[in-house]
């Protein structure tokens, strides 16, 4: 069973967050709002292994992880016609690329209803 959100079928998300605890509150959030599955990676390589061994409906990615950028997830995300949320203890986007425009923002710390808004606008 799937939880239908905006057109979303949102069975199974990829979690991309580098902090245990936030990645825990973020799983919590997640599964609340209905998805079924998550699956959590700490860095760019643990989330392509991921994106190798499974199917996902969608995915919330920490821009600034440790030592690294979640943005070649989100180029593959991209490609793979995953829709996805960027995330970030950063205020400011300056720099990112203007593909990227688009694509939901949460500002941490954030929250179960600012998750399920920003996946309710992806659809």
């Amino acid at each position: 069973m799937t939880t239908e959100t905006n057109g979303l079928s949102l069975s199974h998300a990829l979690l991309v967050e580098d902090s245990m605890l936030i990645a825990m509150n973020a799983e919590d959030a997640l599964l609340a709002i209905g998805i079924e599955q998550v699956s959590i990676a700490s860095s760019v390589a643990e989330a392509f292994d991921l994106l190798k061994n499974n199917s996902f409906d969608v995915a919330l990615l920490d821009l600034h992880l440790e030592g690294e950028t979640s943005l070649p997830i989100a180029e593959t995300l991209l490609t793979l016609g995953i829709p996805f949320v960027f995330a970030s203890g950063y205020p400011n986007q300056e720099g990112l690329d203007p593909k990227f425009s688009g694509i939901p923002f949460l500002q941490k710390p954030y929250n179960q209803i600012q998750i399920r808004d920003a996946l309710l606008s992806i659809s």
